[in-house]
C-alpha cells in the first residue's frame, strides 16, 4: 500500500471540512524509534518513514506495526492515518 507521510492530512475541523497537509516523517519515526517500537522491524520502520518520498509503498507487514504505533497519537494524527488507510 502507498502512503504519503510528507504530505498527511492534518484534519483542522473535526468534521474534517478542513485540513492543512503537514510532513509528519519525522515525527512519526522519531515516535517508533524513541516511544513505541522495539527490535529490528521497527528500527527498520521508522527509518523507512523517515526517509520516505510522497506515495512509499509499504507492506501489509509494516501496515500493521504503524496501527499499532499511531494508536497512541494525538487524536488528529490517529484520524488522518485511518482516512489515509480507508481511502487506498
Amino acid at each position: 500500500m502507498k502512503l504519503n507521510f510528507k504530505k498527511f492530512k492534518k484534519y483542522t475541523k473535526v468534521d474534517r471540512s478542513a485540513f492543512v497537509e503537514v510532513d509528519v516523517r519525522e515525527t512519526f519515526a522519531d515516535r517508533i524509534y524513541n516511544e513505541t517500537g522495539t527490535g529490528i522491524a521497527d528500527l527498520k520502520l521508522a527509518e523507512k518513514i523517515y526517509a520516505s518520498d510522497e506515495n512509499t509503498d509499504f507492506t501489509l507487514e509494516e501496515i500493521n506495526r504503524m496501527k499499532k504505533h499511531a494508536e497512541g497519537c494525538i487524536p488528529w494524527f490517529v484520524d488522518g492515518f485511518e482516512q489515509i488507510l480507508n481511502n487506498n
